[in-house]
């Protein structure tokens, strides 16, 4: 019998007391082993590490820099086959990472598998602007499309991918994700909801400025752009 992957999980994290706890401790409780968890501090000026050191993970800690320079430095050290990765404020179900694992293995020519997600809000947060034609006071919203949480990610991915853009304060994760689509990675879908995504008063997602996503959009559009048409150059070269 094949030896079980082993899994890296990378939870970046900047002031992030609140709910760091819950991230963490919803990792430890994944049905499955082995998983080694990579918290990486950038820069937190709040109780986050002293909160992280209280785990059996690996802490790194870095001077405040962005959310993709800390996944980076989080990928570098990990040492699984496998890499996921979730935000100190979201938190995911027991059978994430085992449900994800045996559909890599049942297909050998995808390089990352995806499962659905859903919102929940916390007590006092408005409903942001993006979310409000699909949700529900009693059973919020569920989403099938990307969001970096609901991966989980070949290590063999990354040198064909590379990293998560630095120049990009927030988006890094949804350009990576582009740049899969790309260049044509393989992905396997699940239907099962095994993450939950947390709405609050200091969610990036929540406060950003509606002009301010448009530009972003924009941007992401355009590099996309950019590396499709170098491609077609270079075929026909």
């Amino acid at each position: 019998m094949a030896e079980a992957p082993l899994v890296s999980v990378v939870i970046p994290v900047f002031n992030g007391e609140r709910f760091l706890a819950e991230a963490i401790e919803s990792v430890l409780a994944q049905t499955w082993s082995p998983v080694e968890t990579i918290v990486v501090d950038d820069g937190s000026t709040d109780h986050s590490a002293d909160i992280a050191r209280g785990y059996p993970v690996t802490y790194i800690e870095q001077e405040h820099s962005c959310v993709a320079a800390a996944r980076n430095r989080g990928v570098a050290r990990a040492q699984g086959a496998l890499v996921s990765f979730l935000d100190h404020d979201d938190v995911w179900l027991p059978r994430k990472l085992e449900l994800q694992v045996e559909a890599l293995a049942r297909n050998p020519s995808a390089g990352i598998c995806m499962c659905r997600f859903e919102t929940f809000m916390e007590p006092g947060a408005d409903v942001p602007d993006w979310l409000v034609q699909r949700w529900a006071p009693d059973r919020g919203a569920s989403y099938s499309t990307g969001q970096l949480g609901t991966l989980l990610v070949s290590r063999e991915v990354f040198g064909e991918v590379g990293l998560f853009d630095t120049s990009y304060s927030s988006g890094d994760d949804t350009d990576w994700f582009l740049r899969t689509k790309d260049l044509g990675v393989e992905v396997v879908t699940l239907d099962e909801t095994l993450q939950r995504y947390r709405i609050h008063d200091a969610s990036i997602s929540a406060s950003r400025d509606p002009r301010e996503r448009q530009r972003l959009r924009l941007r992401l559009l355009q590099a996309s752009i950019r590396r499709k048409r170098a491609r077609q150059g270079v075929a026909r070269d």
